[in-house]
């Protein structure tokens, strides 16, 4: 072979390893910013994962609304504006609210006032058919006090009536509804 083609063969030849050594640093290099993303991905679902609560089973005493109105000692519309502590005791999980009462059904409290009252579950551990109280959204509680002497729902689910807007009652877990004047509503 002559000098002309051994040098283009070898320069040729040159390219090609060139050419296939940039591609593979090319991949390995993209591979690498995948795998940076994936671990962006993994530590971004680990951080979402310490949110997601634990569901509790639990089983509640069922009342109806005549049972409801006889077993509580009060019975307010308002809504929660507060939770002051979410903590364990002895195994049972529960949140403390600041409850402000726009209207007393039955009772010895102010309307306009501020209670305090705890609900099961908290921020780690909720109760499936108990789900914690939303800030700023209209209830109507039937309320008794516990061997602690804290105001609770009767009923845990039960005593707890969520307003829905669009139908303008307020409607339990088990989608019992009232009217404003705690009346069956259908």
């Amino acid at each position: 072979m002559n000098k002309k083609v051994k040098y283009t063969l070898t320069s040729g030849i040159l390219s090609l390893v060139f050419s296939i050594g940039l591609i593979g640093c090319s991949n390995s290099q993209s591979q690498d910013s995948n795998k940076d993303d994936q671990s962006q991905k993994e530590v971004s679902v680990k951080e979402n994962s310490s949110e997601v609560k634990k569901q509790i089973e639990g089983t509640f005493p069922s009342y109806t609304l005549e049972e409801l109105n006889e077993k509580a000692t009060v019975i307010v519309e308002g809504m929660p504006t507060k939770v002051i502590d979410s903590y364990e005791k002895e195994g049972s999980a529960f949140t403390k609210y600041s409850f402000k009462v726009t209207k007393l059904h039955k009772g010895d409290i102010d309307d306009n006032k501020e209670i305090t009252l705890l609900q099961d579950g908290n921020k780690e551990h909720e109760f499936a058919d108990h789900p914690l109280m939303e800030l700023n959204k209209k209830y109507v509680l039937f309320l008794e006090k516990s061997p602690t002497g804290n105001l609770i729902m009767v009923g845990g689910p039960e005593g707890k009536y969520e307003y829905k807007e669009n139908e303008k009652i307020f409607e339990n877990i088990g989608h019992e509804k009232l009217n404003n004047h705690l009346e069956k509503a259908e």
